[in-house]
């Protein structure tokens, strides 16, 4: 459990582990592993490079550059994140009916609901697997 919770961006007590709360479960739903922060700062340099690349390559004027730094380092990263999190959630909607299935026959063979959902977090694969895993 700790393990997943750490591949989420979440601490022990399942809280965020950096401040901008919005952000972190955007990031948490769209099932991106690693660090957060990381992903931050790499879109940021990012942004840094394309738009000096702009400024200064490509001789365009200074506000050019500056929007093409926050579109490549705020807003795409946010269109990123979106679009796996819509991905994952259709993903698992699918996947639902399966793994409620699973837990129905698991439950008729006389198994206690921990035990079938336990079954369902290592049975399934991601994102349903994984999320019965977390609860």
């Amino acid at each position: 459990l700790q393990g997943l919770l750490r591949e989420r961006g979440l601490s022990s007590t399942g809280d965020y582990l950096f401040g901008a709360i919005g952000l972190n479960r955007l990031y948490t739903q769209s099932g991106t592993t690693g660090n957060p922060i990381l992903f931050a700062v790499i879109f940021v340099l990012a942004g840094l490079v394309v738009g000096l690349v702009a400024t200064l390559v490509f001789n365009l004027p200074m506000v050019v550059g500056f929007i093409a730094f926050f579109v490549v380092g705020f807003v795409l990263p946010l269109l990123v994140l979106r679009r796996a999190r819509n991905k994952r959630i259709l993903k698992f909607a699918r996947q639902l009916p399966d793994a409620l299935d699973m837990i129905v026959r698991s439950l008729k063979a006389g198994h206690p609901t921990s035990v079938a959902i336990s079954l369902v977090s290592r049975e399934m694969p991601d994102p349903i697997g994984t999320e019965f895993g977390i609860v």
